[in-house]
């Protein structure tokens, strides 16, 4: 078996959409994915609905196939959350959220309006610098995703303020420019127990990037299940000193490509960076002893 847990569509910040998803992870030789959208699970609406134009699909959790009768991945549900401590992102990997039920529905509308209050935040910021964008210009990049600083630095690429997204957040989007301004999220402590009551398993997604060991032991205290092992940014020997701690603490193990559209950044690594079976056998059991979803279909 091969798997990856962290992807993200065109319902957050990624260039594919849901069933072009799908579809990929299928030609790439992938068993097991999840769709793990910033604070959004309606990658798995439209994977139910089908899409303009691809009414057709349905996706069958039985016999996992589309209606081509082509074997398509399992899926297991899932959700890159946002807390917010002290002003510093955190970034949770929740799986095992039931899509369809109201108060999962709730906590993503409550997520949705504070990464909009953000957006407003971050437009107030660069007009004291000079710089005019409309909160209209950033919908129209977003389409139907969630709000992120991706969709404001497509703004001041198209208005000719920078030439790249890299540009845009070095200049204006990086995390000290941006200090203060996330306020309306839960904290990890408030965000951790939450998930947890609706079913879910929360990972702490790619730590290597951003805590030490230190910090880590306060996710684990604040009730984390687990640490996303493998990821593009985590070395070989990241993932050993991750995969260690992770064992000395009885703490889940999870990876991911943490893909979000060919030519973006980690691309290249969907298909390659992935986890075994064992890992994804572990997750769906603590999914189940907290009664969540271990696989979606839609109802």
């Amino acid at each position: 078996m091969r798997a990856d847990l962290h992807t993200h569509t065109t319902c957050s910040d990624g260039k594919s959409s849901p069933l072009e998803i799908v579809k990929r992870a299928k030609k790439e030789g992938l068993d097991v994915i999840a769709i793990t959208d910033h604070d959004s699970m309606r990658a798995y609406d439209e994977l139910a609905k089908g899409e303009p134009g691809n009414e057709e699909f349905a996706y069958d959790s039985t016999i996992a196939t589309a209606a081509t009768s082509t074997p398509f991945p399992t899926l297991i549900p899932g959700a890159e959350m946002t807390a917010k401590d002290e002003g510093v992102s955190v970034h949770l990997l929740a799986y095992g959220l039931d899509p369809s039920r109201e108060d999962v529905k709730t906590l993503m509308a409550s997520q949705r309006n504070s990464r909009k209050k953000r957006v407003e935040r971050i437009l107030e910021m660069l007009a004291v610098k000079g710089v005019s964008v409309e909160m209209d210009e950033v919908l129209f990049e977003a389409g139907r995703a969630n709000l992120g600083r991706p969709h404001v630095a497509a703004a001041l690429i198209r208005k000719n303020v920078v030439q790249s997204i890299q540009e845009a957040f070095t200049r204006y989007l990086n995390p000290e420019a941006l200090e203060g301004l996330a306020k309306g999220y839960p904290t990890s402590a408030e965000l951790i127990p939450k998930l947890k009551s609706l079913g879910g398993v929360v990972i702490l997604a790619h730590p290597g990037r951003l805590w030490t060991l230190e910090e880590m032991d306060q996710f684990r205290a604040q009730g984390v299940d687990g640490l996303e092992v493998i990821h593009p940014s985590h070395n070989y020997e990241l993932q050993k000193t991750l995969g260690q701690y992770a064992d000395r603490h009885h703490l889940l193990k999870t990876g991911g490509s943490d893909y979000h559209g060919d030519g973006e950044q980690y691309h290249a690594y969907f298909g390659i960076v992935t986890i075994t079976s064992d890992w994804v056998t572990r997750l769906q059991e603590a999914i189940g002893r907290r009664g969540g979803l271990k696989t979606w279909a839609p109802a």
